[in-house]
């Protein structure tokens, strides 16, 4: 045994001796790796065509990381990170393409991969020798004369090997592709699209093998980045045997900045689907959330009507006050949310003051009297320059605002002209704000003496919308207040020019209805219409309910005409409460006044209804604003 054992030792190392000879025998510089990439053996010309590599060598080292370490020492030119490049040459080498390099001195090598029926590799490396041309020329590489040339050119460059390798890359290149050069050949050839590198193949290198230049657009996609279309300029450095031994690639100066446009075109357009989807989420919450607010909103009017024992009657007005709690938030949070995406738009017209003033002193009186105080107002025959649909949502908070902080006294609701705007002032006998809190109070949900958060004091957005409605119609407001005295709001109203001015409509006078009145109701949600029905019969009028207009029309031809329509403004089958109005305007063959409710916050909605002569109301509804409403429609009779 011990006699067999030897004999395989003595076989072995005689193997091994024999693999050392052959090895420094080949004229060639040469490696041999495992399977695993590890360092076998190589020969001294190797080391000769190397200089300094054998201080790396050593058996059992990977491939890979003695070729990135001879990078970073110099030793090869990597042109670009060292890591990478010597990942991307040790891919080449294992699929057996050729691969460029080139050393400190400016040795032009090529090394070939060869894989063998074991896994492992063998690597050999040779010189490319300068031509006798070259040698008189005193040209032998024109490589090294090239690469100046190409750093002070100004604009991106690049020199490719024979084989696609990528050999220098001036500064300009590296700041527009970045780490994509890091990858040498590899990174070159995932560096362009797919139809880019289809067109190189198919025009580029035929036309650059017949000594010619070429010019084309070409597709880079830098990995991170947006795909860019630069020009691009090639050409063919010859080599010994006349074949190309080189590429040199120009790409067009003005690339980057067309880059920098994509991506700015990318990002707009990214932002701008990101606001189309805002805008279609909020007209999808501000329709669907208070649908079913409504119906609840008016089920518990109806139920606070009928009951009569106290400890129930406690109960309803807890739930009545918790629902009303809900639409306030609602209604602020998703005003907030559309001022805050721009949604809102301004449509600044001259616009008659007095009808405005007068139409809310009419709204908030009842209010008022309700809460055992007075509403005085004072309007001014003018025509000012604003939106006013925003201007009466202004006005309508900062009177909400005085009603919630007046304990006793009144509120007024004023107009004071001036040289060349008016003064709209709602001033209240309330609490009084301190001065340490009169630029706080437009923040959102601040708030003076509720840190408990009693929702019955409000939600504290009602002066923020304030403050964003007033900046959007560049309209100013200020504040001046004593604690314990109230407060006054003043917003300052542009005067329109005497030509724009026009007369300001007839002036509505509200009396109580008849007993009789008849109340067209058309809604496509069935708890809403219900909930409508119950509480307007409530109030001693008649009622017609109806889904659509075509039902609408069937119910009243048996009947009477209605003195109201009261019509929801989005409808089945895309069709709208204006379109009915006017379905059932032409079968009477009168205008009969008209309400639309919705949920549709868009000031669009208000100027349509307000140029077709409707009465507008945002859901969810006070049923008080909706009793006010119906009034109103019905004094126009």
């Amino acid at each position: 045994m011990q006699t067999d054992a030897g004999s395989v030792e003595v076989r072995q190392k005689g193997a091994q001796t024999l693999l050392r000879a052959a090895v420094e025998a080949f004229e060639r510089g040469l490696l041999l790796c495992d399977a695993k990439g590890r360092v076998v053996q190589w020969n001294g010309r190797l080391e000769q065509l190397l200089p300094g590599l054998a201080a790396l060598l050593e058996q059992g080292a990977l491939l890979e990381s003695v070729l990135a370490t001879a990078a970073r020492r110099g030793l090869v030119g990597a042109g670009g990170r060292a890591d990478v490049w010597a990942a991307g040459r040790c891919s080449d080498l294992n699929a057996g393409r050729p691969v460029s390099l080139r050393t400190a001195a400016g040795t032009r090598l090529r090394a070939q991969g060869r894989r063998v029926a074991s896994g492992g590799l063998v690597v050999t490396v040779a010189e490319i020798e300068p031509s006798a041309g070259d040698l008189a020329t005193g040209a032998a590489d024109p490589l090294p004369l090239i690469y100046p040339v190409l750093e002070c050119s100004g604009e991106p460059a690049l020199v490719l090997g024979a084989a696609g390798d990528l050999l220098h890359a001036n500064a300009e290149a590296e700041r527009l592709l970045g780490e994509a050069l890091a990858g040498g050949w590899a990174g070159c050839r995932r560096l362009y699209a797919r139809e880019s590198r289809r067109r190189l193949l198919r025009e580029a290198l035929p036309a650059l093998a017949r000594g010619q230049m070429w010019e084309g657009l070409l597709v880079l996609r830098p990995p991170g980045s947006a795909p860019l279309r630069a020009p691009h300029r090639m050409g063919a450095v010859p080599g010994a045997d006349g074949l190309p031994s080189a590429y040199y690639v120009f790409i067009d100066r003005n690339a980057r900045r067309g880059w920098m446009e994509e991506e700015l075109r990318r990002a707009r357009d990214a932002a701008e689907h990101a606001n189309r989807a805002k805008t279609r989420f909020l007209a999808a919450a501000s329709h669907d959330l208070r649908q079913p607010l409504q119906a609840v909103s008016m089920f518990v009017e109806v139920l606070a009507a009928g009951v009569a024992e106290p400890k129930q009657a406690r109960l309803v007005g807890r739930i009545k006050d918790s629902v009303q709690a809900l639409e306030n938030l609602l209604n602020a949070l998703l005003d907030v949310s559309k001022l805050e995406a721009g949604l809102v738009e301004a449509n600044v017209q001259p616009t008659p003051l007095k009808p405005l003033v007068e139409r809310l002193a009419a709204e908030f009186g009842p209010l008022a009297a309700a809460e055992k105080l007075h509403l005085r107002y004072r309007s001014c025959p003018v025509v000012v320059r604003t939106d006013p649909v925003l201007l009466e949502r202004i006005l309508r908070n900062l009177l909400k605002n005085a009603l919630r902080y007046t304990r006793e006294g009144g509120i007024i609701l004023a107009c004071r002209r001036r040289r060349d705007h008016v003064r709209v002032e709602v001033r209240d006998t309330g609490i009084g704000i301190p001065s340490g809190h009169l630029k706080l109070i437009f923040q959102e949900f601040h708030q003076i003496g509720n840190d408990e958060r009693d929702r019955r004091q409000g939600l504290g957005l009602g002066l923020a919308i304030v403050d964003r409605l007033a900046r959007l119609l560049e309209h100013p407001i200020d504040v001046a207040s004593k604690p314990g005295q109230g407060s006054c709001f003043g917003v300052s109203v542009p005067l329109a020019a005497q030509s724009d001015a026009r007369p300001a409509p007839k002036q509505l006078v509200f009396d109580m209805p008849r007993g009789d009145a008849l109340v067209a109701l058309i809604d496509d949600e069935p708890d809403v219409l219900d909930s409508a029905r119950m509480l307007i019969e409530s109030w001693g009028y008649g009622v017609v309910t109806a889904l659509d207009v075509d039902e609408a029309l069937r119910c009243l031809r048996n009947g009477r005409q209605p003195d109201v329509i009261l019509a929801d403004y989005r409808l089945r089958n895309g069709c709208t409460g204006g379109q009915v109005i006017e379905r059932i305007r032409g079968w009477a063959r009168r205008d009969i006044p008209a309400i639309i409710i919705t949920g549709d916050t868009a000031p669009e909605r208000l100027r349509q209804a307000t140029a077709r002569g409707y009465r507008l109301l945002h859901k969810p509804v006070q049923p008080g604003s909706l009793r006010s409403a119906i009034e109103g429609a019905l004094a126009q009779r």
